[in-house]
């Protein structure tokens, strides 16, 4: 990693996963939309809510056809088990403080998580 070229590790996965800590900085001097990819994935009409908070035209829809356009032709594998329970265990307080600022549930939290 070039730090001339970039400020940011593109490396620093694990620390850059903590949101809360970025969003409640952000969302303090500006207004803040989150809108995450699961949802609008589940719900193709939830892109409207992002369209209303722009100020546009809320009932337009992206033409997404039917497959996906980068998909990756690489298999892969499942994380292993053990360390989803360390990254779940790892991100417990950072995910709880983003979910109660949002107001809502994060999609990849079970409920009760």
């Amino acid at each position: 990693w070039d730090r001339s070229v970039s400020s940011v590790s593109p490396y620093a996965y694990v620390r850059r996963g903590r949101y809360a800590d970025d969003l409640a900085r952000w969302s303090g001097r500006f207004d803040v939309h989150v809108q995450f990819l699961e949802e609008l994935l589940a719900d193709r009409d939830t892109i409207g809510d992002l369209y209303a908070w722009l100020g546009v035209d809320e009932t337009v829809r992206p033409d997404v056809g039917e497959a996906p356009v980068n998909a990756s032709s690489a298999v892969t594998a499942g994380l292993d088990d053990d360390l989803v329970a360390e990254l779940r265990a790892h991100y417990r307080d950072s995910d709880a403080a983003l979910a109660d600022l949002l107001g809502r549930e994060l999609p990849w939290r079970g409920k009760g998580s």
